[in-house]
């Protein structure tokens, strides 16, 4: 088997369970920016999420995530809360319809994930992670 083919394998693996994950967050009715937005917001809303910061973590411009951001609020997903120390800094957290479809999505991903692994026995899903480390290890890191 060829470096390429294991390339292949390792790019149709990954496109699939994008396009899963994708469908999963159409049947909860948003996209996969929004989908990454939620998320992030949902694993670091304990300090406070402000705008710049989701921006960078997301790749995306100001602009654009002020369009997300106005979206998932007038969706009631997301509400901005105004610090009492720093008014200028509005920080963004989860409703609890925000939290709810956290939790929906992410029963949805664990799904997608052990239907990747199906049929595959404990020792050979421990073999496919040393070895995918292996490769992984091989690239700079991003």
């Amino acid at each position: 088997m060829n470096a390429r083919r294991i390339s292949d394998l390792v790019r149709s693996i990954g496109i699939k369970q994008r396009m899963m994950a994708d469908t999963a967050l159409r049947e909860l009715g948003i996209n996969a920016v929004q989908g990454r937005v939620i998320g992030y917001i949902a694993d670091h809303q304990d300090h406070g999420v402000i705008q710049r910061e989701l921006a960078t973590a997301v790749q995306r411009r100001s602009a654009s995530i002020t369009s997300v951001l106005q979206g998932l609020e007038k969706r009631g997903l997301i509400e901005r809360r105004v610090p009492a120390d720093n008014a200028r800094n509005k920080q963004l957290y989860l409703t609890a319809a925000g939290k709810a479809m956290v939790v929906q999505y992410d029963s949805l991903a664990q799904k997608i994930n052990e239907q990747t692994v199906e049929g595959l026995t404990e020792a050979e899903m421990a073999d496919v992670v040393a070895l995918l480390t292996r490769l992984d290890q091989n690239l700079p890191e991003i």
